[in-house]
């Protein structure tokens, strides 16, 4: 840097200004930027970038602002930013300031700035990358739609005592910071830094009304306050995507809104660490007020000494939403008056010493997925015997000899991918809540055997889980044939809060969407009856990541759950239901009979859905695309019927929303009620509900 500071007063109107004094101080605080990596003073007053959209104040690699001077201190101690408003004020320009590495920004409030708006796809869209964010696009584009208070793109500065506010974009509408890769391998400890900063009355129409970060970076954030931040989308105060992993020490988040993630949203990998951070009054309609755990790899935030409290959704739990397998740590170490932020609590000196705190709670990187081995399905000619009622247990050759044990002849099946065959009766499943009939490739099932009669209406086998978290674990190839499956209750956390009849995916640490191991199931399922089970996610059957599991004529009766009440869906996932009955199911939040989530491709035909209840939207059908990465969420109906299903929000009998795309042919609807909109049907407006 020069030896002096460079000056800078708006009021101040010299002959020969040279920026050396007070006296001969530049008017325009561009031409001392433009000086390079010099430390500029700036007195207090309103200063434009310029009056064209494009223009910003940029910042140079190692230059250092300061605001908040009167205008004759000869010591930079002398300042105070708090009593002398020093403004940067875009006047809509695209970013007021754009930072750069090592740059410095301190005591200014910076206002005014105003990015392209933009949504994550629009009603009646065609092109699937109207929905789909990727790096690519990130990388590609000008990036005008984001941070209009201030943009730090693949740039680290450090923002220190400033305050955003009334800025507005797409993504980030008070800052937006940007790093190299979506997987967080580029990462550095050379990230952004904000120190006692204020994010205040920001908005962003997509993601991150406060803040927005992406690709890889990982900013820190000390004494910072996000209030009254807003989105249309995620985010209302912060949103992490794309392997983003900021850390947060004493940080308040209150009175954000948003559609989601009123307060902290998190996608694709992203899996901050907050350290005596408080959220309070945040709100979100549909998912996550104070934070939200969404899609893509795990996003596992770890919490120390946090506060969550007082803040509401409309329809979903008021604390964290955690979508699918995310697992968050939620650590208390002191005591509860020392929890939560408070104002001022360290100094930036203290961050080396903070990170060293935390580091025995924050857990190291996890192993990517295990590559399970892709099996062959055979199957075989062979057959094995089962009947609960024999009276020793066999060998599972013949009927004579026949297995008590269900487990016992899954695992003998599973060598070749033989046919069992199920004598009527109840096979139930032990005390242990983890054990379940788990089915192995090309092995199928069929129930109801009396001899060598086969007659499942009147001669049932009942699967019944006991209380198990899953009664049936699927397989590819599987087939599952004239069973009543019941008694799961799949209220555990992560996988065992999933699919209480029938769970159709392996249990292994969540990939990415698009990821080239799939572990979904694609279990086929003819003539059984799912009743009586009930899960977080799911309450008879949850498939997930590219599965492609197969339903005929089945019944699922008297299923709960807080979403999905009968079936949840999610990931790519491509179901086929013919001629199944959908009837007195019920979900607390979404979908009483079927929850459509994330790229879904479902396909029903001759289906009834009768008697669905949900206590918020679609009370028989709830679909939503989620910004998928993978494709529109879509189903199909046809020759379809809707009678007497409820929803106590939107869609009584179908609900579709977040670019969610539903054809309906030939289908009928009789008797559906919904509480606020669409007696039968309800689409929001970037979603799509066609029929013929």
């Amino acid at each position: 840097m020069m030896p002096h500071p460079v000056h800078v007063n708006a009021a101040n109107r010299p002959d020969n200004p040279d920026g050396r004094s007070w006296a001969t101080a530049f008017r325009d605080l561009q031409d001392a930027l433009a000086l390079g990596p010099v430390e500029i003073w700036v007195a207090a007053g309103t200063y434009v970038p310029g009056n064209v959209r494009d223009a910003t104040f940029q910042l140079h690699p190692g230059q250092a602002l300061y605001g908040g001077f009167l205008g004759c201190e000869t010591q930079r101690s002398a300042r105070d930013a708090a009593t002398h408003r020093t403004v940067l004020d875009g006047d809509s320009v695209h970013h007021v300031v754009t930072g750069a590495d090592g740059a410095v920004l301190d005591g200014f409030t910076i206002c005014g700035g105003r990015g392209e708006t933009r949504h994550e796809g629009a009603a009646g869209t065609s092109d699937f990358a109207a929905i789909r964010l990727t790096p690519e696009t990130i990388l590609a584009g000008s990036n005008t739609d984001a941070g209009g208070g201030m943009i730090n793109f693949q740039a680290a500065p450090v923002v220190r005592n400033c305050v955003f506010e009334a800025n507005t974009a797409g993504k980030g509408g008070a800052v937006y910071n940007a790093g190299r890769s979506s997987n967080g391998a580029e990462s550095t400890a050379k990230a952004p830094l904000f120190v006692d900063c204020i994010f205040r009355n920001n908005a962003a129409t997509a993601r991150g009304g406060g803040v927005s970060n992406d690709l890889g970076v990982n900013p820190v954030f000390l004494n910072c306050v996000f209030e009254d931040n807003a989105t249309d989308g995620k985010g209302g105060g912060m949103y992490n995507h794309f392997a983003c992993s900021p850390l947060l020490f004493n940080c308040l988040f209150t009175a954000n809104r948003a559609r989601s993630a009123g307060g902290l949203g998190n996608d694709g990998g992203s899996s901050p660490v907050l350290f005596n951070c408080t959220f309070t009054h945040n709100s979100a309609t549909d998912f996550g007020a104070p934070l939200y755990l969404g899609t893509g790899p795990a996003n596992d935030p770890t919490l120390i000494d946090c506060v969550i409290a007082d803040n509401h959704c409309d329809w979903e739990e008021s604390g964290l939403y955690v979508w699918h397998d995310n697992r968050p740590r939620i650590l208390t170490r002191a005591s509860a008056d020392h929890a939560g932020y408070r104002p001022g609590r360290w100094r930036e000196e203290d961050i080396a010493g903070l990170r060293n705190e935390i580091a025995p709670y924050v857990p190291g990187l996890t192993a990517e997925p295990e590559a399970r081995a892709e099996q062959q399905i055979v199957n075989s000619p062979r057959l094995v015997y089962v009947d609960a009622a024999a009276g020793a247990e066999g060998d599972g050759q013949s009927w004579a000899s026949a297995y008590t044990a269900l487990e016992t002849a899954l695992v003998d099946a599973g060598a070749d991918g033989a046919e069992v065959r199920i004598a009527g009766g109840t096979y139930r499943l032990g005390l242990d809540r983890s054990s379940a009939f788990v089915l192995q490739p090309g092995v199928r099932l069929y129930g109801g055997y009396k001899g060598k009669v086969r007659d499942p209406a009147n001669n049932p086998s009942v699967l019944d889980g006991n209380g198990a978290y899953h009664v049936v674990i699927g397989a590819d190839g599987a087939l599952l044939d004239g069973f009543t499956i019941t008694g799961g209750r799949a209220d555990g956390d992560g996988y065992d809060g999933k699919g209480g009849g029938l769970i159709n995916y392996h249990n292994a640490r969540q990939a990415a969407p698009f990821a080239k191991v799939i572990s979904g199931r694609s279990t086929k399922v003819r003539n059984c009856i799912f009743s009586g089970n009930s899960a977080t996610d799911g309450g008879a059957v949850y498939s997930y990541d590219r599965a492609a599991p197969v339903f005929e004529d089945c019944l699922f009766i008297g299923n709960s759950a807080n979403n999905g009440g009968a079936v949840l869906d999610r990931v790519g996932v491509t179901s086929v239901f013919r001629n199944c009955t959908f009837e007195d199911n019920s979900a607390r939040w979404r979908g009483g009979a079927l929850y459509l989530d994330y790229g879904v491709r479902a396909t029903l035909t001759g289906c009834t859905f009768r008697g669905n209840a949900s206590s918020g939207h679609g009370g028989a059908v709830f679909a939503v695309s989620r910004a998928s990465q993978l494709e529109y969420t879509e189903a199909r109906f046809d020759t379809c019927r809707f009678e007497a299903n409820a929803a106590a929000g939107d869609g009584g009998a179908i609900a579709a929303t977040d670019n969610a795309r539903i054809e309906l042919k030939a289908c009928d609807f009789a008797g559906n009620t919904a509480g606020r909109q669409g007696a039968d049907t309800s689409a929001d407006e970037t979603s799509t509900l066609s029929s013929e």
